[in-house]
């Protein structure tokens, strides 16, 4: 019997992909020579189209429209490099950045759910090279994280693990160890400031009964609404 896949899932899961890996590519190129250290620059691109395909075959799927449809589990890692001598130069670090979908989950056109700790770390150990370089892995999770993943802490030496997902009320909620720089958490926030203003306008103008007095700083649960940090001021953003 021939699977019929979930495109409602399929369709959110690669907008959720093209968003978070187009915002967070031009954070990172932002941030080449700043936070990344390196005079010189290597991109490499991966996927799991190769799995994909092998799943969709499984399932008698040979559809190649629905293949252009589907996420690609897509990956961007940027790898910094400092030139020494002529001929040689030396890697400084790399970021990755990877989006999680649950593709089997998708193309049996069940009910998709979040990531689960192990899911996550069997990812995690696929995609994490091993070596001494200084690597941060952000991972996207396009269905949301289970807490037990958000909490959870990997045994990958010289790996900083950020986890990025869709936020309830709008925006990314984007979890980390305590010890991960601010502007590492913020580079994998695809989210642009023009973006969040947008959005807090938005949020000002459907609550306007009872914001339309007051900021968002006054009342840290409706920062929190809108995924913002509780010092924001949105009074300059109210709806004319």
């Amino acid at each position: 019997m021939t699977a019929m896949a979930n495109t409602e899932a399929a369709a959110s899961a690669l907008r959720i992909e093209n968003q978070f890996l187009g915002g967070v590519q031009g954070n990172v190129e932002a941030a080449k020579g700043f936070h990344l250290r390196g005079s010189q620059w290597e991109t490499v691109a991966d996927d799991d189209s190769d799995a994909l395909r092998a799943a969709m075959a499984k399932r008698r799927l040979y559809d190649r429209e629905l293949l252009k449809k589907l996420p690609q589990n897509r990956r961007i890692t940027v790898t910094g490099y400092d030139r020494r001598f002529f001929f040689w130069r030396k890697a400084t670090g790399a970021v990755t950045a990877s989006v999680m979908t649950p593709l089997e989950s998708v193309l049996d056109g069940g009910a998709v759910g979040p990531v689960d700790l192990n899911e996550l770390t069997e990812y995690l150990r696929r995609v994490a090279p091993p070596g001494k370089l200084r690597r941060v892995i952000g991972v996207c999770s396009t269905t949301g994280f289970t807490e037990a993943a958000r909490s959870g802490r990997f045994d990958l030496p010289h790996v900083t693990v950020v986890l990025i997902e869709p936020g309830e009320g709008g925006g990314w909620r984007v979890t980390a160890d305590d010890n991960c720089p601010d502007f590492v958490q913020r580079m994998f926030d695809p989210e642009d400031a023009e973006q969040k203003i947008e959005r807090v306008r938005a949020e000002v103008a459907r609550r306007s009964s009872d914001l339309i007095t007051g900021g968002l700083s006054a009342e840290p649960h409706r920062a929190q609404a809108v995924k913002l940090p509780a010092n924001w001021s949105i009074g300059r953003w109210r709806p004319s």
